[in-house]
């Protein structure tokens, strides 16, 4: 009898001291794989804004030396969750969504909503259209086109 509870406590101990390390290594494992995933190095580059004329395009630069805004600086730091960059200055707090894909990754401007703006990963341009309800000098001439067409 005696036997056969000793083999069941040292069943239960090679048990729990198993399932101790599994969890222990599943918690490693899953915290490397968050801290890769909100690691700010993934957007880290240029992104260039879509939609807008070529005079007027913004160039955002992302690095670990701080955001630049068409090459003049306005924040040393900013922050990546993963799915979101926030980036903080004298004017307040701007938020960009992580969109897109692998093949053509782009940041969306969320906080403030308006104007709408668009980024794309420098490079990646080509790969998105922009559409035309994002095209505000398109949007006017139809609007003063249709303007005239009235009054006539």
């Amino acid at each position: 009898m005696s036997d056969i509870l000793l083999n069941e406590k040292l069943f239960k101990a090679v048990f729990f001291s198993i399932s101790f390390v599994i969890l222990v290594v599943s918690g490693v494992y899953g915290y490397d794989a968050y801290k890769a995933y909100t690691d700010p190095s993934n957007v880290y580059g240029k992104w260039v804004e879509v939609g807008t004329p070529t005079y007027q395009t913004e160039i955002l630069q992302l690095s670990d030396k701080g955001v630049y805004r068409n090459n003049h600086l306005i924040s040393t730091t900013f922050e990546f969750s993963g799915s979101t960059v926030s980036i903080s200055t004298g004017e307040g707090v701007t938020e960009y969504e992580f969109t897109g894909s692998e093949s053509a990754p782009q940041l969306k401007r969320i906080k403030p909503s308006m104007p709408e703006q668009l980024l794309v990963k420098h490079g990646y341009e080509a790969k998105v259209e922009a559409t035309e309800g994002s095209n505000g000098s398109h949007d006017r001439r139809l609007m003063l086109s249709e303007h005239f067409k009235e009054g006539k």
